[in-house]
């Protein structure tokens, strides 16, 4: 068996081409390059008997694994994409007795392992990245990450896991945000706390209800089927904000006025 420094060496010379966005006709390896992966490596081999819970498996799988973990639970319900981790994991040593396999969707897979009572040091984000399957990830996530471990959140690109981000940023009491690796962020939990609390205990749920109020638009929604992408309600805002930029304009010029006749 090789040492793991001899096995992460062997790694980033040949990365797990694991994915395939045309029907098999190519392959690649994912989301996340070298600096995302030694990051990684980096990340768990700083925590001694590292837990890891991540939704979504290929190289990250991988990288977690050359960190020497305790263990590794991996979400995935991708048959065809096990084996071909299997395949590389033989082909080039890499240990995989600490590895879970969960061959499922994570919103059926996570409630188990949260029921079951498994915590984590470091969980990563990078299944299903549509609503609402991934805001169920980050909940049981956040319910079994241990205080001071690890939140990853990838794809920040999209617009349903920037606003994740966005969630999770304001968050202060509970996230410390503590690497920016552009399309991946990486957060500390703060808190031993197992939930995020009612709409009214989150910062970015109250300030974009109290901004939706303040300008008039508390039930307007996005209009998707616009080709335009125009919020619904949007030309009666920008009229009330015209208008009140027409009647101050106005009240500016009338002082001017009759300022100019008292003289």
């Amino acid at each position: 068996m090789e040492t793991f420094y001899q096995l992460k060496k062997v790694y980033f010379e040949n990365l797990g081409e694991f994915h395939s966005w045309d029907g098999g006709k190519t392959w690649n390896h994912g989301g996340f390059n070298r600096t995302h992966l030694s990051y990684f490596i980096s990340l768990a081999e700083s925590i001694r008997d590292c837990e890891v819970i991540e939704t979504g498996s290929g190289n990250s799988t991988i990288a977690f694994l050359l960190a020497n973990p305790k263990k590794v639970d991996s979400v995935s319900p991708d048959g065809e994409l096990w084996s071909r981790i299997e395949e590389y994991c033989k082909l080039y040593q890499i240990p995989t007795e600490k590895l879970n396999p969960i061959k499922a969707k994570s919103e059926w897979a996570l409630p188990s392992l949260a029921l079951d009572k498994n915590t984590y040091d470091i969980g990563l984000i990078d299944g299903c990245h549509g609503w609402p399957t991934a805001f169920i990830d980050l909940y049981y996530i956040y319910f079994m990450l241990r205080k001071n471990g690890y939140l990853i959140i990838d794809d920040i690109q999209l617009h349903s896991i920037k606003e994740m981000a966005n969630f999770v940023v304001s968050e202060v009491d509970k996230f410390e945000l503590v690497v920016n690796l552009g399309k991946t962020l990486v957060f500390r939990k703060l808190t031993d706390e197992l939930e995020l609390g009612e709409w009214d205990q989150q910062r970015y749920i109250v300030e974009r209800t109290n901004e939706a109020r303040n300008f008039g638009s508390r039930f307007s929604l996005y209009n998707n089927t616009d080709k335009n992408y125009q919020m619904l309600g949007y030309s009666s805002h920008f009229v009330t904000k015209s208008l009140i930029f027409v009647i101050r304009g106005c009240a500016w010029m009338l002082a001017r006025i009759q300022g100019r006749f008292k003289g």
